[in-house]
Formats: structure tokens, C-alpha cells, sequence
């Protein structure tokens, strides 16, 4: 896939600029001040604007390009932004309940197009937790599933390492800006996805570092809902009843995903499994998982 860079403005004689709607987005972003695609996306239908280029005057976005120019390329970073009215814009994507309309990436964007499988689970999981979240990222490495998770501690960071010792691809969907890194202790890790396999983000960059963590945390449940969408379905590891697992299992139902839950989530006297399992309404996509096959014949790829 050819990348160009966006912060030349040749680009602007093109029907659709990557680089106006770019800025755009960030400027409207940084001076509204929202905190939910939901509300974004509310406001985009009332106004009926099918261009980011609407959403403010054209000094403001360039204000926020040279911005953005300067913090990427102190960072070292080159950026890409995706938008939904392009060819290379999944649409599984827009089976969201509030769908994300762009994205930043690093990385190889063809994964986006793989069998992509979300493994999921609490920050502050148990070492069996952790073990069971790298067999089974391998074994579906081996079966030609790309393995998608959020890069934070714990579940996450076992089915990302385990996908790459195994020598598969993997997708992180981070909760920040594509410009930072979090938690500290994966910057090796995301660095590694960004050159490699790719790494993904929905969150407006200027708008984030404007911002305090106390009001950035509600981007993280946002990209639990675009990591499902992105996924054939998704596997929680282990998760408490707080879990923002939960957040992404509940967007698999909205979504008409999958949900495997691992055997060992039911054996914890935790509500939430039962709670999926039996429900009526989800009836048919949610799935108590013992075993590898228990996932492949569900989703149809067993031989």
C-alpha cells in the first residue's frame, strides 16, 4: 500500500483531501471538546455534513495541521489517517451501534482485511488468565486468525506477545492517541505492532493531549466497540463484572458478532457469564468455550 504524506498540501486538488478533512476533524475535535463518537455522530447526521472539511474554517485546520506536523514529527512518527468514504475503509467497521467515520494507523492496513479475532480480558489477570489468553492466540495464529486486542496490561498484552512468538499478525486498538504510549510498560510492545503488524486508533490527537486522563478515559470503552466491529468475534479470556471486556462482549451482541466466553469464567461465581449465555436474545452468538473447536465450529472453519 503506497503512503503519502499528509501534511503535503498537494493533496488538496483531490475531490476528497486526507489532509483538510484531517485537520478539520482535529480542530473541530480540540475546540468542541466531545467525549463519545455517539455525540459526534449526532452531530454530523443533524447537521448533515458528509465532510470533515464543513466542520470548521479552513485557518482552523490548517492551525491544527502545523500542530499536529510538529508533535508527529518530534515523535518520529509518520502518520496515516483513514477515512470512511475510502476504498481501503473496512465496512465491517459500520456496524457499529456510533461508527467511527476515520482512523489513524501505523503498520501494514491489509490486516484489516484478514480473519481477525478479538481476545479480551481484565488488566489485572491471574498468571493462569494470562497463560490461557497465549495458547489459545497461538493456536488461532496457527489456523490463520489475525488475533485483535487493546494493547493494555494483562489479557492483552499475552495475546499480542503470544500472536507474534508465534509468528502470526496481530492488530493493537489503543484507547490513546496514536502519538502516545499506554501503559509505559508496552511501549516496546506497540512499537513493535506499529512497524510490523499494525496498530490503530479513533482518538483525536490534539484533542487528547488537551485533555486530563479522568476525561481521556472514555475513549476506552469507544474502542472496545471498534475493535468488535473489526472482529468475526470476540473471546474473553477472564473478567471481573466491572471488566470493560463486558463493554466490547455487549457491543459483539449490538454488532451480530460471536462471543466465546472461556469455560473458566463460569467457575468463578461470577454473574455475567450465566447472564450472556442464557440470554434469550443472544441467543446463538454466545458460546461457552472448552476447547479450540469449540470456537472454529462455531464460526464455521472447521474442516
Amino acid at each position: 500500500m503506497i503512503q503519502r504524506d499528509l501534511f503535503d498540501s498537494a493533496q488538496d486538488s483531490e475531490i476528497i483531501s486526507p489532509r483538510l478533512e484531517m485537520g478539520s476533524f482535529e480542530a473541530f475535535w480540540k475546540e468542541k471538546n466531545y467525549f463519545s463518537f455517539k455525540k459526534f455522530n449526532t452531530y454530523l447526521e443533524e447537521n448533515r455534513i458528509e465532510s470533515f472539511t464543513r466542520l470548521t474554517q479552513r485557518d482552523k485546520a490548517e492551525e491544527a495541521l502545523a500542530e499536529l506536523k510538529t508533535l508527529t514529527q518530534a515523535k518520529g512518527i509518520e502518520l496515516n489517517f483513514q477515512l470512511a468514504q475510502t476504498a481501503n475503509f473496512p465496512s465491517n467497521l459500520l456496524d457499529a451501534k456510533d461508527p467511527i467515520r476515520c482512523f489513524y494507523f501505523l503498520g501494514n492496513l491489509n490486516l484489516l482485511f484478514s480473519k481477525g479475532i478479538s481476545i479480551v480480558g481484565s488488566r489485572e489477570a491471574s498468571e493462569k488468565g494470562k497463560l490461557r489468553a497465549k495458547r489459545l492466540s497461538k493456536e488461532l495464529v496457527r489456523e490463520g486468525f489475525t488475533v485483535i486486542s487493546g494493547l493494555a496490561e494483562g489479557i492483552d498484552t499475552a495475546a499480542h506477545s503470544a500472536a507474534i512468538e508465534e509468528g502470526g499478525t496481530t492488530i493493537g486498538v489503543i484507547g490513546t492517541a496514536i502519538t502516545e504510549n499506554y501503559p509505559a510498560s508496552n511501549k516496546e510492545l506497540q512499537n513493535f505492532i506499529a512497524k510490523r503488524h499494525l496498530l490503530l486508533s479513533q482518538v483525536p490527537i490534539l484533542h487528547w493531549r488537551k485533555n486530563t486522563p479522568r476525561t481521556n478515559r472514555f475513549f476506552f470503552p469507544e474502542r472496545n466497540k471498534t475493535m468488535s466491529a473489526l472482529s468475526l468475534a470476540t473471546v474473553i479470556i477472564e473478567a471481573g463484572e466491572t471488566s470493560g471486556a463486558l463493554i466490547q462482549a455487549r457491543a459483539a451482541m449490538e454488532q451480530n458478532r460471536k462471543l466465546f466466553i472461556l469455560n473458566s469464567c463460569f467457575e468463578k461465581g461470577l454473574r455475567w457469564p450465566d447472564r450472556f449465555l442464557n440470554n434469550p436474545k443472544f441467543a446463538g452468538k454466545v458460546f461457552r468455550v472448552r476447547e479450540l473447536d469449540d470456537i472454529l465450529e462455531n464460526l464455521g472453519s472447521k474442516a
